[in-house]
């Protein structure tokens, strides 16, 4: 039976269970990452349908079934950067405090949005109600696209310096 020396190479020696999270999470955030494009797809799909006269309960369904996807993903951001600590410390590193304020700002967002279309629809006979809520619902709009857009840009901050996740 030979017996052959045990190397450890360069790639072995960062395989620490920090590097391996580090990846592991960078991996995710990318995940995320990608699933923007289709979110701002949504969300002006829903501001041309809101600039609309007239809008239909299942327009309204529709928005909300394409909005809730988003609300989770911003979670799971949140949560990702919650979870995920600098080596040797018990606290989040400072340097992610922005995405985890916008992950959670943009869940906000799109929870009020989300309340505003519904009550929109349960609005029947009074015609300048509706266009009030139509004007705050595509106000949170631009605004939920703002938040988005802000997200975007510290995820990817947080990708780009993955050696600090």
């Amino acid at each position: 039976m030979s017996t052959y020396p045990i190397f450890r190479t360069k790639n072995d020696a960062r395989r620490t269970p920090q590097n391996v999270q580090r990846e592991k999470s960078r991996s995710l955030y990318l995940v995320y990452a990608s699933q923007f494009t289709e979110y701002r797809t949504a969300i002006e799909a829903a501001k041309e349908t809101f600039s609309q006269e007239q809008i239909w309960p299942d327009q309204c369904d529709y928005i909300i079934y394409k909005i809730k996807p988003l609300q989770k993903t911003a979670s799971s951001i949140a949560n990702l950067t919650n979870s995920t600590k600098k080596q040797g410390s018990k606290s989040l590193d400072h340097n992610r405090y922005p995405l985890l304020v916008s992950a959670h700002y943009l869940y906000e967002q799109a929870d009020m949005l989300v309340d505003y279309i519904r009550e929109y629809k349960e609005i029947t006979d009074h015609q300048s109600a509706k266009k009030s809520k139509q004007r705050l619902i595509l106000g949170s709009l631009h605004h939920l696209d703002s938040s988005l857009h802000d997200l975007m840009k510290e995820l990817d901050k947080t990708i780009q310096n993955s050696g600090n996740i």
